[in-house]
């Protein structure tokens, strides 16, 4: 009898496992089957938006991403923030721009509201900046479609820019 029973948790196990992952007949009928396969990394974050919602990551899946991390009070990141902006102008639609506040609320409100940022902005960035090992303000990020640090630039110099443009163009092509 012991045998029998024994026989029988291998077969049901068989057939369970055999079962894994089919899908039950009629579930995708009229769905969109695909599902989505981010994977979060260490690049990924979720933070607030200084316009009251917030900002995933995973909402841009598949895109390639320019992330702009800066404080009110740094120089370097009042010079940066026009180049960024006019990237944003030039790039919209086939690079998503994020800027990421590491201070509060109401400084990074007033960073982007000084330099006219149309993108968005996040703030309380300062664990996330730690994550991707900014050692400062301003860090200049792009991430490719599957949101791996393509290039990186730490600090500010207008001698930069042809060096992100390039980038900025690699990435896209990519794409």
């Amino acid at each position: 009898m012991p045998e029998i029973k024994f026989a029988a948790a291998i077969v049901l196990a068989v057939v369970l496992l055999a079962s894994c992952g089919n899908e039950l007949p009629g579930s995708s009928e009229g769905k969109n089957s695909s599902v989505s396969a981010y994977k979060k990394k260490e690049t990924y974050f979720h933070l607030p938006v200084i316009n009251g919602r917030n900002i995933d990551l995973e909402e841009h899946a598949g895109k390639p991403v320019l992330l702009l991390f800066f404080a009110e009070y740094c120089p370097h990141c009042q010079k940066a923030a026009p180049f960024i902006k006019s990237m944003y102008s030039k790039y919209t639609g086939e690079l998503v721009f994020i800027g990421i506040g590491v201070e509060g609320k109401s400084e990074s409100a007033r960073f982007a509201a000084e330099n006219n940022l149309n993108f968005p902005v996040a703030y309380n960035g300062g664990r996330i900046a730690r994550k991707y090992h900014a050692r400062g303000v301003p860090y200049i990020y792009i991430l490719d479609k599957d949101h791996n640090i393509m290039d990186f630039w730490a600090g500010y110099d207008s001698s930069f820019d042809q060096e992100i443009i390039s980038s900025i163009k690699q990435v896209i092509t990519k794409s």
